[in-house]
């Protein structure tokens, strides 16, 4: 009886001394300064569409492209299952708020999970930023060839009335006769 009492004891205590397995599927990413230098695509942009509940796909429209390219001004990033159903390592999103995206590229397809790099914007992030990408904060970039053309325009039209009212002549102090 006793040696059953310290088999069972024994199993017990060994039992609870094993670790208990990993409940994550992933790996967490690693510093977001590192995870950006050798991320395929990173951008910055903000949300403005989900799934339902935020969950993916995401629309987003992109303010600022870090590494790679993209092939329009709003993407789509989806979460890691193929059907389009929410997984559980899926991100949630928030509509209007703006992220620094670091996907994973599949194929064609963007994807994100809550073990990628991606994170909500903060401002201290902006100091991660590749030297050669211009701040979205320092204003839109507009091109100059139509601002051009508007000022030609307008220097044009101020010589056509000023040359228009040196060369009529002027008729003074005549009256109707």
């Amino acid at each position: 009886m006793q040696i059953r009492r310290l088999v069972t004891t024994a199993a017990i205590v060994a039992g609870l001394a094993m670790p208990a397995p990993a409940v994550a599927d992933c790996q967490p990413a690693g510093p977001l300064a590192q995870e950006i230098a050798r991320a395929p695509i990173a951008f910055v942009g903000t949300v403005v569409d989900t799934g339902v509940d935020g969950a993916p796909p995401a629309a987003f429209l992109v303010e600022e492209v870090w590494v790679g390219q993209l092939p329009a001004e709003s993407v789509r990033v989806r979460g890691l299952a193929v059907d389009e159903t929410f997984g559980e390592d899926d991100r949630r999103w928030r509509r209007g708020a703006r992220y620094l995206v670091a996907p994973i590229v599949d194929g064609n397809v963007l994807r994100d999970s809550i073990c990628s790099a991606t994170t909500e914007w903060r401002p201290e992030l902006a100091a991660l930023r590749p030297i050669r990408v211009p701040s979205a904060a320092r204003g839109i970039a507009v091109p100059l060839l139509p601002i051009l053309a508007v000022a030609a325009f307008v220097v044009v039209l101020l010589t056509a009335f000023v040359g228009c009212d040196r060369v009529a002549p002027r008729v003074e102090g005549k009256g109707p006769e």
